[in-house]
């Protein structure tokens, strides 16, 4: 019973990791073919922030894949928070009509 969990977990940890992987490499590919494009020079192709981008990006992939039966969780509880703060807002101190009220006064 012991490895089965063991295999599931790690099964979904690979997979969590790697569609993370994926995701945010393609979001940075994504980043700099939209900057190649605003500017008008060449960008170096080996620079700090593309290493730390890396380093970043496989870290919270690791993170990710260590805890990926959480993250459905966090998501669920995200959207039920959203779901009282607009049925009862209320509970939240009415903070979206704070913030327009302090648009209209400027």
């Amino acid at each position: 019973m012991t490895e089965t969990l063991w295999t599931v977990y790690f099964a979904g940890a690979l997979i969590t990791f790697f569609i993370m992987l994926i995701a945010l490499a393609l979001l940075g590919i994504a980043d700099d073919e939209e900057e190649r494009n605003i500017s008008q020079y060449e960008p170096e192709t080996d620079t700090l922030g593309d290493k730390l981008y890396i380093a970043f990006v496989a870290i919270l992939a690791f993170m990710c894949g260590l805890l990926w039966f959480g993250i459905p969780l966090v998501l669920l509880g995200v959207l039920v928070f959203s779901l009282i703060k607009k049925k009862f807002p209320n509970l939240m101190g009415k903070m979206e009509d704070d913030e327009d009220e302090n648009d209209n006064r400027q």
